[in-house]
């Protein structure tokens, strides 16, 4: 007889589905990955991807996977990544955490990066810095 998940089982499944889905959809570098929504501290990882996954710190996947899964459940939340190409290029990507993860424009992007969350006024965006559109995240098999 088959073991009935629970619903925060599933949702931890499917936390655990979003993110590596991420991570295996993003261009090779090191990546920092913030995670965040209403009434939680934000939580924060670094990957390195290339043939493979390697986390800077493994203790840091149960916070980032608890805010992810506030933000699913709550349908309220923000995603993202940092992208250092070996190359020295630094790539900023967003995506917005309702249902799913939803792909934020490249204007949308620059706004949440380049606006004072305290005072909501404008500030210059980082030098060396692009902001890139996210994209849609594929389903993992």
């Amino acid at each position: 007889m088959e073991a009935k998940l629970t619903s925060d089982e599933n949702l931890m499944d499917r936390v655990a589905d979003r993110l590596f889905a991420l991570m295996l959809s993003l261009p090779e570098g090191h990546h920092h990955v913030v995670v965040s929504t209403d009434g939680r501290s934000p939580a924060f990882m670094c990957v390195y991807t290339d043939a493979t996954m390697i986390l800077d710190d493994p203790n840091s996947i149960p916070d980032v996977m608890a805010v992810l899964a506030s933000a699913l459940e709550n349908r309220s939340g923000g995603l993202v990544t940092r992208t250092f190409s070996a190359d020295g290029a630094e790539t900023v990507r967003g995506w917005a955490v309702t249902a799913d993860l939803v792909p934020l424009t490249v204007a949308q992007v620059f706004a949440a990066y380049c606006t004072d969350a305290k005072t909501g006024e404008p500030v210059p965006p980082e030098f060396g810095v692009t902001y890139e559109a996210g994209f849609a995240v594929p389903e993992h098999p």
